[in-house]
């Protein structure tokens, strides 16, 4: 049987056609990565998300008397601002926070 292979994940590669697909190969993921890094260059980047920004988006607030439906939707408000306002999940629950009132604000700070 002629060809490369065998059929048992055997491949006969002489030393130079392994490095010379080794560099070829090494060549075309650095040449990529280098396409990648110019076009992540050339994006306009969105600006960073303050608290400011946040609730200029007008996210709902959440006061505690709303009951267990009220308290997910304020859950699915306060993500999707966060999805508009692009803001870093380190920032979320600082921000979230920002929008707790009456009782629920002093049951957070409890």
């Amino acid at each position: 049987m002629g060809g490369r292979g065998h059929g048992r994940g055997h491949i006969a590669m002489t030393q130079a056609e392994l490095t010379n697909l080794i560099n070829t190969r090494v060549a075309e993921a650095l040449a990529a990565y280098q396409a990648g890094q110019q076009a992540n260059q050339n994006q306009n980047h969105p600006p960073a998300c303050t608290f400011k920004t946040f609730m200029d988006c007008k996210p709902q607030t959440f006061s505690g008397t709303e009951g267990a439906v009220g308290l997910l939707h304020w859950f699915e408000k306060v993500e999707s601002v966060f999805a508009m306002c692009n803001c870093p999940e380190g920032d979320r629950v600082k921000y979230a926070t920002g929008t707790l009132e009456d009782g629920a604000l002093t049951l957070w700070n409890a």
